[in-house]
């Protein structure tokens, strides 16, 4: 499988950086993208175009200001495989999306979920109108990882 990783030009004032020079965890977000696409065996190509891209296999595709977790990409790649159409990575409503800053990111809000720039394409021939595959994100975090002085822990525990 690969992944198209969507070249953006976003630059956010006043840093004047683009997202994938954030520090998330010590760690570039560009970084924490290709590392956790890698420990999951997926091929990763940068592209300028999405209207361009031509491809017959099943692959991914999401913006290069987009965080995700290993275990999120994961269990989004599964569900949409057994799904067997094109999808779109959403978060159910909570405590997680409540108390990270959404309204800055590129996203659909419904009264359920939150869709964001993480698409799966199956193969050409089962490819349709996308879905969305809605995750809890609570279910797969305990926390959020935060410096001591902010919560008085390593862990945000929501």
């Amino acid at each position: 499988m690969k992944a198209y990783i969507n070249e953006t030009n976003n630059i956010i004032e006043p840093f004047n950086d683009h997202p994938r020079d954030w520090l998330i965890e010590n760690r570039f977000l560009s970084t924490i993208q290709k590392n956790n696409l890698s420990s999951l065996g997926i091929e990763y190509v940068h592209i300028s175009n999405q209207e361009t891209l031509d491809e017959d296999d099943e692959y991914i595709s999401f913006d290069d200001s987009l965080y995700f977790t290993k275990e999120l990409l994961n269990e989004f790649i599964t569900r949409s495989r057994q799904k067997k159409g094109c999808t779109v990575c959403a978060l159910k409503s909570g405590i997680t999306t409540q108390r990270t800053v959404t309204n800055v990111q590129n996203i659909k809000k419904t009264p359920d979920y939150i869709a964001y720039n993480l698409y799966y394409f199956p193969e050409k021939k089962f490819r349709e109108e996308s879905s969305p595959i809605v995750i809890d994100p609570d279910k797969l975090e305990s926390g959020i990882p935060m410096p001591k002085h902010m919560c008085g822990s390593d862990i945000y525990q929501k």
